[in-house]
C-alpha cells in the first residue's frame, strides 16, 4: 500500500508540472492540443474548446501537447513556434515554476501544522555535569546559548556548535516559567555496523555495506533479511540499532536469511565519538503562525535548492557519491519505506512524512527539469534563448531530433540506473556471484 502511495505522489507532482505548462499556455494564447493525466489507453476522454482531455490507464504522470512544438506550423499563429520567444520561455519555465510554487504551499502547510519541534527532558543520566544543575525530567528546552529552538534539527545543530566550547547554556521551561542552567559536555561513543538497512513493515533487510565496515567484502547481499543480532531476535529497527550499539567494541553477529536458508556473519562495530549533555529527550510538534510558516518555507526551499545545486556540481566534477543517484523505481521504493517506517509512529507522523516527501521531490523535479539536457524544459529554454540572440531559430527538425535523441538517452540512463541497483549486491559484488 505504501508503494502505491509513493507512486501516486510521484504521479501527482508530474501532473502539477504539466498543468503549469497547460494553464500558462492557455493564458498566453498558445494552442493546446491535448492535456492528459496518465499514459497508455484512455479510460475517460472528452473535448472542450478544441482541446482533448483524457484520463489514462497508467498513472505515471501526464502530458500537455502544444501545436507546433518541434516543427514549423506556418498556418496557425497560436502554434508554439510561431509565438514570441519570451512567451515560449514563460511557458517552458512554468512547469518547474508550478512545482516550486506547489512545494512552497506544501512547506507552508508543514510548518503551519508542525513547524515547531518541542524537546522535553525525559531523563537525566546520573554522574553527568547536568545532573548537578536544577534541570529535571519534564523540563522543556526552549533555547541553547540564547538561540530559540524551533525544530529538532535546530536543537541538534545548536548543541553540535556549542560542543566545541565544552560548555553550554540551556534555557528551560517549567510550569510556564523559564530559567537558565549552565552545564558541560562529556565525551561518549556510539557504535555502528556501518550497514544501511532497509526497514519494511514486516522485516529489515540489508541495503548496502560501507567500505569502512568490518562486514565489507563478506558474503552479504542487498535484500538479505536480518533475523537476529547477537543470537537474539528483535522487534523493529530501534531494537536492532540498540543491540548493535550495546555490542561496543565486542564481536557483532548478524544472522541473515537468503533463499530460505540462514547464516551468520560477524564483525566489529565502528566507534564514533560525540559530545553529550547527558539527557534523554522526547519530541512533539507545535503549530507555527502562518507568517513564520511562509518565511520558513521559503528559507527551507532555498536551502534545499542550494544543496541540490551543490550535489550537481560535485556530480559534474566527479566528486559526488554515485550511490545517491537513483532512478524512479528506486525512488518510489525508498519513499514507500519512509512512509512505512513513519506509519509506526501514528497517522500524524505518516502525514508529516508524506508532506515532506511531496515538498522535497517537487523541488527536485523542478531543478531537474530546468537542467539544459535535451528533452528537458531547460534545454528547450536554451534553444529559445539562442533563437532570441540570433533572431532566427535553429532548424526545427534539428532541434526535434536533438530532443528525441536526448529522450532516448534519458530512458537508457534510467534503465542502467535501475538495472545497476538490481544486479549489484552489497560492496559492489554482483548478486549472481
Amino acid at each position: 500500500m505504501f508503494y502505491v502511495l509513493a507512486l501516486l505522489i510521484l504521479a501527482l507532482l508530474i501532473v502539477v508540472h504539466e498543468f503549469g505548462h497547460y494553464i500558462t499556455g492557455r493564458l498566453l494564447g498558445f494552442k493546446v492540443l491535448e492535456f492528459a493525466v496518465g499514459f497508455g489507453p484512455k479510460l475517460i476522454k472528452w473535448e472542450r474548446k478544441g482541446i482533448k482531455y483524457s484520463v489514462r490507464a497508467i498513472p505515471l504522470g501526464g502530458f500537455c501537447s502544444f501545436a507546433g512544438e518541434d516543427k514549423e506550423d506556418e498556418n496557425d499563429p497560436r502554434a508554439m513556434n510561431n509565438m514570441p520567444w519570451y512567451k515560449r520561455l514563460v511557458v517552458l519555465f512554468s512547469g518547474a515554476g508550478f512545482n516550486i510554487l506547489f512545494a512552497l504551499i506544501i512547506g507552508i502547510v508543514l510548518f503551519w501544522c508542525a513547524g515547531y519541534s518541542t524537546a522535553t527532558i525525559t531523563g537525566i543520566e546520573q554522574g553527568t555535569p547536568i545532573a548537578a544543575t536544577a534541570a529535571t525530567a519534564g523540563d522543556r528546552i526552549v533555547a541553547v546559548n540564547g538561540q530559540e529552538i524551533t525544530t529538532q534539527d535546530s536543537l541538534s545543530q545548536l548543541l553540535n556548535a556549542a560542543a566545541g566550547d565544552g560548555q553550554v547554556r540551556l534555557t528551560l521551561e517549567r510550569d510556564g516559567r523559564q530559567f537558565d542552567v549552565e552545564t558541560a559536555f562529556y565525551r561518549d561513543y556510539r557504535y555502528y555496523a556501518r550497514i544501511e538497512f532497509e526497514v519494511l513493515s514486516d522485516q529489515i533487510r540489508i541495503y548496502s555495506v560501507g567500505e569502512d565496515s568490518s562486514f565489507y567484502g563478506q558474503d552479504i547481499r542487498k535484500g538479505d533479511v536480518v533475523v537476529k543480532v547477537n543470537g537474539k531476535e528483535f522487534a523493529g529497527a530501534n531494537e536492532l540499532y540498540s543491540e548493535i550499539s550495546k555490542t561496543g567494541q565486542g564481536q557483532l553477529t548478524l544472522t541473515l536469511q537468503r533463499d530460505g536458508s540462514t547464516f551468520d556473519v560477524t564483525g566489529k562495530p565502528v566507534a564514533e565519538p560525540f559530545e553529550r549533555v547527558g539527557v534523554t529527550l522526547s519530541y512533539d510538534y507545535a503549530p507555527m503562525p502562518f507568517g513564520e510558516a511562509f518565511v520558513s518555507s521559503v528559507k527551507a526551499g532555498w536551502n534545499l535548492c542550494g544543496e541540490m545545486m551543490s550535489f550537481l556540481g560535485k556530480l559534474i566534477t566527479g566528486r559526488a557519491d554515485l550511490t545517491m543517484v537513483t532512478g524512479p523505481v528506486t525512488t518510489i521504493g525508498t519513499m514507500g519505506n519512509l512512509v512505512s517506517q513513519s506509519a509506526a509512529g501514528g497517522a500524524f507522523s505518516a502525514f508529516i512524512t508524506v508532506l515532506n516527501l511531496i515538498w522535497a521531490i517537487s523541488l527536485n523535479l523542478a531543478i531537474f527539469n530546468l537542467l539544459p539536457i535535451p528533452a528537458l524544459d531547460g534545454a528547450r529554454m536554451v534553444f529559445v534563448i539562442i533563437e532570441a540572440i540570433r533572431r532566427k531559430p535553429i532548424k526545427r527538425e534539428l532541434e526535434g531530433t536533438i530532443h528525441s535523441v536526448g529522450f532516448i538517452v534519458l530512458i537508457l540512463l534510467v534503465v542502467v540506473l535501475e538495472v545497476s541497483k538490481i544486479f549489484t549486491g552489497v560492496g559492489g559484488t554482483p548478486i549472481w556471484m
